[in-house]
């Protein structure tokens, strides 16, 4: 087989791109959702039942999402071929963030929130102490009495806070069904 010039219909409707980069995205995303204050008396049940369910379903706690970089080089295809590629790279990250958000939802306790603080803590009680022991042994002491406080510290508060965000949605679901509004 041989190799032959491509003709120009060949070439008509392709890209060359020498170089293309796209960084990583990392955020955290909270939402909270308020309901309206409607006079509407057409549908209030239903209303009320879509509010409550949708305040506290509808929460999110600092959702850490993160997308990663794509880097393309010296790629010639078709427009579509190439937002196809990088359509598909991204398919996966989308559903791993989708449960990320997910398990951020106050309703649940935000668990990626518990998880976070937990290792946290734990990171603490091992890396406090051998900054600490690379310094000198009285060091090394003081180190592992604040890495054990960090862990106490962040799984207590980690459990409170997850504590505190399912009570708070359900608080927030029955207030909405009992016609309490928040913030006259």
């Amino acid at each position: 087989m041989s190799w032959k010039k491509p003709t120009f219909q060949e070439y008509q409707g392709n890209l060359f791109i020498k170089n293309l980069k796209i960084h990583p995205l990392f955020f955290n995303l909270s939402f909270k959702l308020k309901k309206a204050n409607t006079t509407e008396n057409l549908f209030i049940v239903l209303n009320l039942l879509t509010g409550a369910l949708g305040t506290a379903l509808a929460n999110l706690d600092n959702a850490p999402l993160s997308l990663t970089g794509i880097e393309l080089h010296d790629v010639f295809d078709s427009q579509e071929a190439i937002v196809a590629k990088i359509v598909s790279k991204y398919k996966n990250e989308v559903t791993k963030n989708v449960f990320k958000l997910l398990g951020s939802l106050d309703i649940v306790g935000n668990p990626v929130g518990l998880f976070n603080n937990i290792s946290t803590g734990v990171t603490d009680l091992f890396e406090k102490p051998v900054q600490g022991f690379l310094k000198g042994p009285l060091e090394g002491g003081k180190g592992l009495l604040t890495g054990a406080g960090s862990l106490v510290k962040n799984t207590v508060s980690g459990t409170f806070n997850s504590i505190s965000k399912v009570t708070g949605s359900l608080a927030s679901g029955v207030s909405n069904l009992s016609l309490v509004r928040e913030g006259f």
